[in-house]
């Protein structure tokens, strides 16, 4: 490896690392969603039912 990709290496790791956080706290963000709209929907039929 050349001193040159030697030195591109560690950006592009940084990079990733903080792209992947990024998608990680997304997904997260989109599961909360999903949960809160599942509870919210489960709510809804119960007090229908009753």
């Amino acid at each position: 490896m050349s001193k040159k990709e030697s030195d591109a290496q560690p950006a592009a790791n940084k990079r990733w690392k903080k792209n992947t956080e990024k998608r990680r706290k997304n997904q997260y963000a989109s599961y909360a969603r999903n949960y809160v709209c599942k509870l919210a929907n489960l709510e809804e039929l119960t007090a229908l039912k009753n």
